[in-house]
């Protein structure tokens, strides 16, 4: 979403030699399948997504709640959001206004709501 916007950041994140595009793999995949069964409250996107980073030992990131209570049940190290946001801006990859329209973008095409948005504007990081 934030490319078809015109920011440029998914390209240099997904460029860079930090990050990879991964699927599930071999006992993965079987994991998968029968936590599928179990765990209903977590979506099976962010359950994949969680079985990868468990296996890998990957960081786990995530908007939904319990998605990101569960990884941390299951010893998966997480990444909230809002810190995504906040480093965006701390480390000047977007300005302050350029985050701020970019979860106004994410909120209205996603039909979401990005809570605590003061948080990420905190001079904290």
């Amino acid at each position: 979403m934030p490319k078809e916007y015109g920011y440029d950041f998914p390209d240099q994140i997904f460029d860079s030699d930090k990050f990879e595009l991964v699927q599930l793999k071999g006992l993965e995949i079987d994991e998968f399948r029968s936590k599928l069964l179990e765990i209903k409250k977590v979506h099976s996107g962010e359950l994949e997504a969680i079985i990868i980073a468990l296996n890998r030992s990957y960081i786990f990131s995530s908007m939904d709640t319990k998605a990101l209570e569960y990884a941390i049940s299951q010893s998966v190290e997480v990444l909230h959001f809002h810190t995504i946001l906040k480093a965006l801006w701390r480390f000047s990859v977007l300005t302050q206004e350029e985050v701020n329209e970019l979860m106004d973008i994410m909120e209205r095409e996603d039909n979401m709501e990005i809570k605590d948005r003061d948080m990420i504007f905190d001079s904290e990081l």
